[in-house]
Protein backbone atom coordinates (compact mmCIF):
# COMPACT_ATOMS: atom_id res chain seq x y z
CA UNK A 1 0.00 0.00 0.00
CA UNK A 2 2.98 2.19 -0.77
CA UNK A 3 1.79 4.08 -3.95
CA UNK A 4 1.32 7.64 -4.02
CA UNK A 5 -2.35 9.37 -4.04
CA UNK A 6 -2.90 12.65 -5.38
CA UNK A 7 -5.27 14.32 -2.22
CA UNK A 8 -6.96 17.18 -2.44
CA UNK A 9 -7.58 19.05 1.23
CA UNK A 10 -10.98 21.55 1.17
CA UNK A 11 -10.28 23.57 4.29
CA UNK A 12 -7.19 25.56 5.23
CA UNK A 13 -7.65 25.80 9.18
CA UNK A 14 -6.29 23.50 11.72
CA UNK A 15 -7.48 20.24 10.79
CA UNK A 16 -7.36 20.98 7.21
CA UNK A 17 -3.49 22.68 6.76
CA UNK A 18 -2.32 19.81 9.19
CA UNK A 19 -4.04 17.11 7.20
CA UNK A 20 -2.36 18.43 4.02
CA UNK A 21 1.42 19.33 5.33
CA UNK A 22 1.45 15.63 7.22
CA UNK A 23 0.16 14.12 3.52
CA UNK A 24 2.92 15.56 1.96
CA UNK A 25 5.32 14.38 4.41
CA UNK A 26 3.71 11.15 3.62
CA UNK A 27 4.95 11.38 -0.07
CA UNK A 28 1.32 12.41 -1.42
CA UNK A 29 0.70 15.01 -4.18
CA UNK A 30 -1.44 17.70 -2.05
CA UNK A 31 -3.96 20.32 -3.23
CA UNK A 32 -4.76 22.20 -0.23
CA UNK A 33 -8.12 24.44 -1.36
CA UNK A 34 -10.07 27.41 0.23
CA UNK A 35 -12.23 29.87 -1.08
CA UNK A 36 -10.59 32.85 0.50
CA UNK A 37 -7.91 34.62 -1.61
CA UNK A 38 -6.31 36.09 1.19
CA UNK A 39 -5.24 32.75 3.11
CA UNK A 40 -4.40 30.90 0.19
CA UNK A 41 -2.11 33.49 -0.74
CA UNK A 42 -0.46 33.87 2.59
CA UNK A 43 -0.10 30.07 2.63
CA UNK A 44 1.75 30.25 -0.58
CA UNK A 45 3.84 33.19 1.07
CA UNK A 46 5.26 30.53 3.49
CA UNK A 47 2.40 32.14 6.49
CA UNK A 48 1.37 29.20 8.38
CA UNK A 49 -1.45 31.50 9.90
CA UNK A 50 -1.45 29.36 13.04
CA UNK A 51 0.82 28.20 15.43
CA UNK A 52 1.92 24.52 15.31
CA UNK A 53 5.43 23.51 16.09
CA UNK A 54 7.32 22.18 13.15
CA UNK A 55 4.83 23.34 10.85
CA UNK A 56 6.63 26.73 9.70
CA UNK A 57 9.43 24.34 8.65
CA UNK A 58 7.32 21.66 7.14
CA UNK A 59 5.31 24.09 4.98
CA UNK A 60 8.61 25.74 3.80
CA UNK A 61 9.52 22.56 2.63
CA UNK A 62 6.49 21.25 0.91
CA UNK A 63 4.88 24.85 -0.63
CA UNK A 64 3.89 25.02 -3.74
CA UNK A 65 5.93 21.77 -5.15
CA UNK A 66 4.41 19.24 -3.57
CA UNK A 67 1.67 20.80 -1.88
CA UNK A 68 -0.82 23.51 -4.22
CA UNK A 69 -2.21 25.74 -2.21
CA UNK A 70 -5.32 27.16 -4.81
CA UNK A 71 -9.28 28.28 -4.53
CA UNK A 72 -9.83 25.68 -7.62
CA UNK A 73 -12.00 23.57 -6.36
CA UNK A 74 -12.85 21.87 -9.72
CA UNK A 75 -9.18 21.66 -10.44
CA UNK A 76 -8.68 19.51 -7.33
CA UNK A 77 -11.50 17.75 -8.06
CA UNK A 78 -10.47 16.58 -11.60
CA UNK A 79 -7.07 15.93 -10.13
CA UNK A 80 -7.10 13.74 -6.96
CA UNK A 81 -8.79 10.68 -6.21
CA UNK A 82 -9.34 11.08 -2.68
CA UNK A 83 -10.49 14.21 -1.41
CA UNK A 84 -10.67 15.07 2.47
CA UNK A 85 -13.46 17.74 3.14
CA UNK A 86 -12.39 19.30 6.70
CA UNK A 87 -14.25 22.61 6.32
CA UNK A 88 -15.68 24.41 9.73
CA UNK A 89 -19.10 23.16 11.21
CA UNK A 90 -20.04 26.08 13.53
CA UNK A 91 -22.54 25.63 16.13
CA UNK A 92 -25.82 26.45 14.82
CA UNK A 93 -28.66 28.83 16.94
CA UNK A 94 -29.86 25.34 17.78
CA UNK A 95 -26.91 24.01 19.65
CA UNK A 96 -26.16 21.98 16.33
CA UNK A 97 -23.68 21.63 13.90
CA UNK A 98 -23.63 23.90 10.80
CA UNK A 99 -23.22 22.06 8.08
CA UNK A 100 -24.02 24.50 5.38
CA UNK A 101 -20.24 24.61 4.60
CA UNK A 102 -20.08 20.56 4.42
CA UNK A 103 -23.20 21.09 2.06
CA UNK A 104 -21.68 23.76 -0.20
CA UNK A 105 -18.31 21.98 -0.57
CA UNK A 106 -20.15 18.51 -1.31
CA UNK A 107 -22.20 20.38 -3.89
CA UNK A 108 -19.53 21.95 -5.70
CA UNK A 109 -16.98 18.51 -5.50
CA UNK A 110 -20.27 16.85 -6.99
CA UNK A 111 -20.30 19.13 -10.14
CA UNK A 112 -16.58 17.99 -10.89
CA UNK A 113 -16.81 14.72 -10.52
CA UNK A 114 -15.83 13.02 -13.92
CA UNK A 115 -13.90 9.63 -12.58
CA UNK A 116 -14.34 7.62 -9.83
CA UNK A 117 -13.48 9.58 -6.41
CA UNK A 118 -13.66 8.88 -2.67
CA UNK A 119 -14.97 11.67 -0.47
CA UNK A 120 -13.39 11.49 2.62
CA UNK A 121 -15.59 13.72 5.42
CA UNK A 122 -13.11 14.69 8.44
CA UNK A 123 -15.09 17.58 9.76
CA UNK A 124 -15.97 17.69 13.22
CA UNK A 125 -20.26 15.94 12.64
CA UNK A 126 -22.82 13.90 13.62
CA UNK A 127 -22.97 10.49 13.11
CA UNK A 128 -23.47 9.40 9.90
CA UNK A 129 -23.21 12.53 8.39
CA UNK A 130 -21.22 10.89 5.22
CA UNK A 131 -24.59 9.23 4.08
CA UNK A 132 -25.90 12.54 4.47
CA UNK A 133 -22.76 13.89 2.10
CA UNK A 134 -23.50 10.74 -0.60
CA UNK A 135 -26.97 12.03 -0.52
CA UNK A 136 -25.77 15.34 -1.61
CA UNK A 137 -23.91 14.22 -4.09
CA UNK A 138 -26.37 11.96 -5.75
CA UNK A 139 -28.93 14.92 -5.47
CA UNK A 140 -26.31 17.03 -7.60
CA UNK A 141 -26.65 14.24 -10.48
CA UNK A 142 -23.75 11.70 -9.62
CA UNK A 143 -24.20 7.82 -10.18
CA UNK A 144 -23.55 5.93 -7.35
CA UNK A 145 -20.41 3.85 -9.06
CA UNK A 146 -18.91 6.99 -9.63
CA UNK A 147 -17.90 7.80 -5.83
CA UNK A 148 -17.89 6.46 -2.68
CA UNK A 149 -17.91 8.86 1.22
CA UNK A 150 -16.10 7.50 4.06
CA UNK A 151 -15.19 9.55 7.47
CA UNK A 152 -12.11 9.35 8.84
CA UNK A 153 -11.75 11.44 11.87
CA UNK A 154 -9.03 13.83 13.46
CA UNK A 155 -7.18 12.95 16.12
CA UNK A 156 -4.76 15.51 15.86
CA UNK A 157 -2.92 16.70 19.28
CA UNK A 158 -2.79 20.58 19.04
CA UNK A 159 1.39 21.17 19.58
CA UNK A 160 2.36 17.74 18.62
CA UNK A 161 0.99 17.08 15.52
CA UNK A 162 3.99 17.27 13.18
CA UNK A 163 6.70 16.77 15.43
CA UNK A 164 8.89 13.93 14.14
CA UNK A 165 8.18 11.25 16.21
CA UNK A 166 4.42 11.69 16.41
CA UNK A 167 3.77 13.29 12.91
CA UNK A 168 -0.15 12.99 12.78
CA UNK A 169 0.72 9.15 13.61
CA UNK A 170 -1.96 8.37 15.80
CA UNK A 171 -4.89 5.78 15.18
CA UNK A 172 -6.99 5.85 12.05
CA UNK A 173 -10.09 5.24 12.03
CA UNK A 174 -12.14 4.96 8.56
CA UNK A 175 -15.78 4.10 8.49
CA UNK A 176 -17.48 3.81 5.55
CA UNK A 177 -21.32 2.80 4.63
CA UNK A 178 -19.43 -0.47 3.22
CA UNK A 179 -16.07 -2.50 2.05
CA UNK A 180 -15.56 -1.00 -1.51
CA UNK A 181 -12.54 -2.48 -2.13
CA UNK A 182 -12.01 0.79 -3.94
CA UNK A 183 -12.81 3.15 -1.21
CA UNK A 184 -10.78 0.88 1.14
CA UNK A 185 -7.93 0.61 -0.89
CA UNK A 186 -7.62 4.69 -1.30
CA UNK A 187 -7.96 4.78 2.34
CA UNK A 188 -5.47 2.76 2.76
CA UNK A 189 -3.00 4.07 0.50
CA UNK A 190 -4.03 7.63 2.12
CA UNK A 191 -3.33 6.62 5.20
CA UNK A 192 -0.60 4.05 5.13
CA UNK A 193 1.98 5.47 3.24
CA UNK A 194 5.34 5.31 5.73
CA UNK A 195 3.48 5.11 8.21
CA UNK A 196 5.16 3.17 10.90
CA UNK A 197 3.73 -0.06 12.15
CA UNK A 198 3.39 0.65 15.33
CA UNK A 199 0.52 2.96 14.55
CA UNK A 200 -2.60 1.20 13.97
CA UNK A 201 -5.53 1.69 11.28
CA UNK A 202 -8.89 0.94 11.31
CA UNK A 203 -11.13 0.13 8.24
CA UNK A 204 -14.40 -0.44 9.12
CA UNK A 205 -18.30 -0.45 8.04
CA UNK A 206 -21.03 2.17 9.95
CA UNK A 207 -22.09 -0.99 11.85
CA UNK A 208 -18.88 -2.24 12.82
CA UNK A 209 -17.86 -4.70 10.38
CA UNK A 210 -13.87 -4.72 9.79
CA UNK A 211 -12.95 -4.10 6.29
CA UNK A 212 -9.19 -4.08 7.10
Amino acid sequence: MSRVVPIAVVGSGYVGLVAAICFAEMGHQVFCVDNDERKVAALQGGDTLIHENHLPALLGKYRNTRVKFTTDLAEATQACDAIFIAVGTPQSDTGDADLSYVEAVASEIARHITSYKVIVEKSTVPVYTNEWIRRVIERNGVSREMFDVVSNPEFLREGTACTPTELWWGPTASAQPSCSPLSTRHSLRASTTRRPRRSPVFVRTLLGRRCY
